[in-house]
């Protein structure tokens, strides 16, 4: 095999075994947790209401809030700042903060 070749096949598998670490990491955060989630506390400090259960692009767009919560990285912050009940505060490091914003309020 010419050098190229072999450069393109080692760029491969070093780009797939990052790939696979990044999914490993996140994987392995979501299932480490065993505590509550944090999305509907900070529903409850912007005022907000969750989506409605008969609409199902609401509650797919609630869904994907769920997961991006249950995701973050951010939960030793997120907890400090769901004590004092500040939404601006909390959605300064919210990833949900455009999607809590968009729905309704009390």
């Amino acid at each position: 095999m010419n050098a190229p070749v072999v450069i393109a096949i080692a760029v491969i598998v070093v780009v797939f075994a990052g790939l696979a670490y990044a999914a490993f990491a996140v994987t392995r955060r979501i299932a480490r947790e065993d505590e509550d989630v944090r999305f509907f506390d900070a529903l409850k400090v912007r005022g907000a209401l969750p989506p409605s259960p008969g609409d199902p692009a609401a509650m797919r767009a609630g869904a994907q809030a769920l997961r991006r919560c249950l995701a973050c990285s951010a939960k030793r912050a997120c907890d400090l700042r769901l004590v004092t009940g500040s939404w601006p505060a909390l959605r300064e490091i919210c990833p949900n903060q455009a999607y809590i914003d968009s729905l309704p309020t009390l």
